[in-house]
């Protein structure tokens, strides 16, 4: 799909908005993750974030459209990867790492600003959307490479300052247990990958 004018993507993409928020509604505490329901709407944000991605991917004529001003996308896609603990409305959510939900979610983000792309391309939104890299990191260094993580904190770099990204919570640890080789899971390509950031970044 190759579409000429991004104006038929809006209602597409207000949907998928809408629906997120929807979702991010229903699944903080009212069901177990065991729950035929979590698990539904674990697909139904999967199915919204890869669409994003699939957008992003063929809409090859938009480099300097900000198609997302005042949609608040990047945050509401953060909270399809946070989950409620429990019922208590003033409790932070926490991570819950969901491979597939993680893996669209960065494609998304990379398709959002690869080459000269710049729907992705503002402090206020790497600044949200960096904590979920290094989190992706964490959770899963080699699946995270393959999504592109790597490349978008490098990208970070640039956008955000190398001085500002070496502060940022976690991002040296995570980045030198890495590239460290103590972990036998993580195979060479990554911890490569690692040590270039870790350069790249100080």
């Amino acid at each position: 799909m190759c579409c000429d004018d991004i104006n038929t993507l809006f209602p597409i993409i207000n949907s998928g908005i809408s629906t997120l928020d929807v979702l991010n509604e229903i699944h903080p505490s009212c069901v177990n993750d065991n729950d035929a329901v979590s698990t539904m709407v674990t697909d139904l944000e999967n199915h919204v974030l890869n669409a994003f991605g699939n957008i992003m991917k063929n809409a090859e004529k938009f480099h300097d459209h900000n198609v997302f001003v005042g949609k608040n996308i990047f945050p509401i896609c953060i909270r399809s990867m946070k989950k409620n603990l429990n019922n208590n409305n003033n409790m932070k959510p926490s991570w819950k790492y969901e491979p597939h939900i993680w893996a669209s979610f960065s494609n998304f983000c990379y398709e959002c600003c690869r080459e000269k792309r710049k729907f992705l391309s503002k402090k206020v939104d790497f600044d949200t959307v960096v904590p979920f890299l290094i989190q992706f990191m964490t959770e899963d260094p080699n699946y995270a490479y393959t999504w592109y993580t790597y490349d978008l904190l490098r990208k970070s770099c640039d956008i955000i300052g190398k001085k500002t990204m070496i502060k940022i919570e976690g991002l040296l640890k995570v980045l030198g247990a890495v590239a460290d080789g103590g972990n036998t899971t993580v195979n060479g390509e990554v911890k490569k990958e690692a040590i270039k950031l870790l350069k790249y970044v100080s």
